[in-house]
Formats: structure tokens, sequence, C-alpha cells
């Protein structure tokens, strides 16, 4: 089984199998040894291989990195105790604080704290790009169906003149949840992420705030 060794400064992985990412170290490993010859055969080489490398050696590991992510789903109800990772499905969170500066939504500060997140392990893998050429990694993932519950703490102003705050709790239920994440693996005496970007799209989402604005009368009219 993969170990992971984790640092303030980057996220290193040593894997014992070889595997997809075993692949993918050899391949920097080769790399890295070659700096010693001349620019220009390099140039020359990496030229005329490395559409094809990328093109023949990727179909094949990105049917490893989707079934590797089929792995994980069906062991998120059970989590991972050999790496220290809790049960994943459902997901408990605490702590979560999101900002917005937005002129057209507003200035707003949610905190929410003792989250339960259920249907996680639902997910679809729509697509899952494992490429050699970075090497890089690009992953689409739809949650079907998501239900939320704990509690919040809400302050702001909505546009630019309503203010609203409320503290109480929080259910949710969020349908066909859609997120998109590349990253760029680097390696320095093991693997780690050089980059990671991340975007998402919400198909619908339903949520109840307990106790918005202080007054139920009011809060009901609002969660409407």
């Amino acid at each position: 089984m993969p170990k992971a060794r984790q640092s303030c400064q980057s996220v290193e992985w040593i894997f014992s199998d070889y595997d997809v990412f075993s692949i993918i170290q050899l391949q920097i490993i080769s790399v890295a040894n070659a700096v010693e010859r001349p620019r220009s055969l390099i140039m020359n080489t990496a030229l005329m291989t490395s559409n094809y490398i990328d093109s023949a050696a990727s179909i094949g590991l990105d049917f490893k990195l989707r079934r590797l992510l089929e792995k994980f789903r069906t062991r998120m109800t059970h989590g991972f105790a050999e790496f220290g990772i809790p049960i994943l499905e459902p997901l408990q969170l605490d702590g979560v604080y999101y900002e917005t500066h937005n002129p057209e939504i507003g200035e707003l500060k949610l905190l929410l704290d003792n989250l339960t997140i259920s249907g996680v392990s639902s997910f679809v893998v729509d697509r899952a790009r494992l490429s050699l050429i970075g090497p890089s990694i690009a992953m689409n993932l739809t949650f079907p169906k998501l239900y939320l519950e704990g509690d919040y703490k809400l302050g702001g102003v909505l546009g630019d003149m309503f203010k609203i705050h409320g503290a109480g709790p929080v259910t949710s239920a969020i349908t066909d949840l859609k997120i998109y994440f590349a990253t760029v693996l680097g390696y320095s005496r093991g693997m780690y992420l050089k980059s990671f970007d991340m975007d998402f799209d919400i198909g619908h989402i339903e949520m109840y705030l307990g106790n918005l604005m202080g007054d139920e009368k009011i809060g009901k009219v609002m969660n409407e």
C-alpha cells in the first residue's frame, strides 16, 4: 500500500507498489538524470517523443486513475486507518469559514460548525486524465445529491444596503454539484503538488437557516 508523508512545505508521496504514481516517478527520475546530456539532444528527443508517449501511455494511466478513484469511493465509509484518515462518509467538518466581497452579492461572512455532509461517496467520475506531460492530473466529478446539516453564523450586507445576520441550525440539499480540479506534480526527493486549481458548479440548492435575522417570521420569508 502507498504511504504518504506530509511536511509544512509539501506533501510527498512514496509508493511501494508499481502503480500509476510510480510510473510517473520513474519518468521524472529519468528526465532528471538526463540533464547532463547535450541540450540539443534532449530538446530533439522531447519534440519527437513527447506527443507519442503522452497519447499512448496516458490511455492506460487514465484507466488506472479512474479505477483508483472508484476504490477510494468504496472505502470512504470505512476511512483509511493506515493514513490516519477518518471516515469520510458522512463527512464531518468544523470551522468552515467563507467570506465574499462581491459587488453584485454584497459583503458576507459565514461560519459553519458541526457539519455533517451525507452523499459524498456517491460521486460519479465524469473525466479522469493523467498525463505524463507535466506530469498532470485533471478530474471532473459529479455529486448527484448532498445533504448538509450543522450550525451557522452569518453576518454582512446584501447588495449595498440590506444588513443580514443570523446564528442557529442550518440544513441544505444540493443537487448536481460538479467539481473540476487540476494539479501539476513536481519531484524533489519525492512527489509533491506543484500547483492546484479547482472550480465548481451547483445545479440546484435548497437551504434553511434557523433564527435568520433573529426573528422567526422574517427568517421564514427570507428562507423562502
